[in-house]
């Protein structure tokens, strides 16, 4: 295998395995769809949460969380206690107005740790073509190992 070839294998391998260690340590991803974290978090970023109790928050935190079947990320803008429990206002960076309804975080919640702008879309496109582009890929290799393998004497030499 050429040193190219052997270098691509290995950078996506230590892709797959930061990707599986950052599930694994609780880390999370998520594509932003909307536009109403921007300038900071644009429409299209890959954001990285890791999970977290909501005692540990704070007002200006960036969260990911669940709210009527959509996965938001808004900024903490207040938070209310009411006995054990806290209530949490969020409010998007390019919004007028703080979300309408106070948010309670049940269980967990994601802290943003990391953006990637734009890797959203990337991830989009492999998601919608990721058979064709792994078909594509291992058809790629398959020629690359044919190209380089010494061919064999034809006919085969006979066995006796």
């Amino acid at each position: 295998m050429r040193r190219f070839d052997v270098a691509t294998v290995a950078l996506v391998l230590a892709l797959l395995v930061g990707v599986v260690a950052l599930d694994l340590s609780g880390h999370h991803f998520f594509v932003v769809s909307g536009a109403s974290m921007e300038p900071s978090i644009a429409k299209g970023a890959l954001v990285v949460v890791r999970a977290t109790i909501p005692a540990a928050l704070a007002v200006g935190d960036v969260v990911t969380f669940q709210h009527q079947g959509r996965t938001v990320t808004h900024r903490i803008a207040g938070i209310d206690e009411y006995g054990d429990a806290r209530v949490f206002t969020t409010k998007g960076d390019a919004n007028e107005v703080a979300d309408p309804e106070p948010v309670a975080f049940d269980d967990q919640v994601g802290l943003l740790v990391a953006q990637v702008p734009l890797a959203g879309y990337l991830l989009g496109l492999l998601q919608a073509y990721g058979r064709i582009v792994s078909v594509g890929l291992a058809l790629l290799i398959a020629l690359s190992l044919l190209k380089e393998r010494r061919a064999l004497p034809f006919p085969f030499p006979a066995r006796a």
